[in-house]
């Protein structure tokens, strides 16, 4: 078995690891909402949409 990068189906950009790959997915190749205007706005907006689920997974303080 061959040690090669995984890449990216619609560019070939390669990546090493599998969750660099979807973050790459997530930030080149997903349409992003009409109402955000860059980039770096669709980054953050998805690292609080990240947050969010994350804090929705801890337990409630008692």
């Amino acid at each position: 078995m061959t040690d090669s990068p995984t890449r990216c189906a619609w560019c070939g950009t390669p990546y090493g690891a599998f969750l660099s790959l979807l973050t790459h997915i997530d930030d080149e190749h997903l349409v992003m909402p009409r109402n955000v205007v860059s980039l770096a706005e669709a980054r953050q907006a998805r690292h609080q949409r990240r947050i969010g689920a994350y804090q929705q997974m801890l337990p409630t303080p008692a």
